[in-house]
């Protein structure tokens, strides 16, 4: 056997085995029980830019995705007001970072366990004289909020022509939009989660100063992950992946990775 045919011989070995482990691969990922999670505009957690999604959702799918070998989840981008359609829909099986009382009544679902909670809050402008009274009557005020969005203060209504009608409000797409909105005086309020406010001054912390933040608030819920009934994950196993995060103080550094205060 010459020199080359040695060569050829194991280059056909070693193609034989790369091709195996290839194949071994795709039959242990194609293996694993595939689970749909719907996700929408909803800073810090999903974030849109340039076509690109990130956030803290996408980040706790890898977190899942790493620590076990059973489920892979997968990330399914919807918009705020078709993510109950798309549900019904079967396009997605769970979602994160959701609370039951956002319109999801009457839908067949489950509820894992808490791991967050939320706020809604009310910001102005800091100015001379403007303290907390700012905030007690808000009805002559022009306040930006979110497309899609439930507030407290319009009665959880989501209906863009109701809550033109019934208030003054502009609603817009982004956080970001309403906050610059805010800073060139084009509104009076601004209605925010908490959570996004706290990811947006950890990136930009000279702006903490340009605002007044409400101490009281539009409303305070928890967080869970709703999970659609006869989905390919039961909530008994999802949360047991989320204890396995919270024991192993993956959740822990996940909220601090963004800047939230977990509470």
């Amino acid at each position: 056997m010459t020199y080359k045919d040695l060569i050829n011989r194991h280059m056909n070995k070693l193609a034989t085995m790369l091709f195996m482990a290839l194949l071994l691969f795709s039959q242990c990922s194609s293996a694993k029980t595939q689970v749909n999670v719907g996700g929408y505009y909803y800073p810090p957690f999903v974030e849109l830019s340039s076509g690109k999604v990130s956030g803290i959702t996408l980040a706790m799918l890898e977190m899942l995705n790493r620590q076990q070998d059973k489920y892979q989840f997968n990330f399914v981008l919807t918009t705020a007001k078709n993510r109950y359609r798309d549900f019904a829909d079967q396009k997605y099986d769970l979602i994160f970072f959701e609370n039951p009382a956002w319109d999801w009544q009457g839908f067949p679902l489950e509820i894992s366990d808490v791991y967050l909670t939320g706020e809604e809050i009310f910001i102005a402008l800091k100015k001379p004289g403007r303290g907390q009274k700012y905030f007690d009557e808000i009805t002559d005020k022009l306040i930006a909020g979110i497309l899609g969005y439930h507030y407290r203060f319009a009665d959880y209504n989501i209906d863009e022509l109701e809550l033109t009608l019934n208030y003054d409000i502009v609603l817009s797409e982004t956080h970001l939009d309403n906050l610059n909105l805010l800073l060139k005086e084009k509104v009076d309020l601004v209605i925010i989660n908490r959570s996004y406010l706290q990811h947006y001054f950890f990136r930009q912390p000279e702006k903490k100063s340009k605002f007044l933040l409400s101490d009281k608030l539009d409303q305070r819920y928890t967080h869970s992950t709703l999970i659609r009934k006869n989905a390919p994950i039961t909530v008994k196993n999802f949360n047991r992946l989320l204890k396995q995060l919270k024991d192993n103080g993956s959740l822990a550094r996940l909220w601090q990775q963004f800047g939230l205060e977990a509470n």
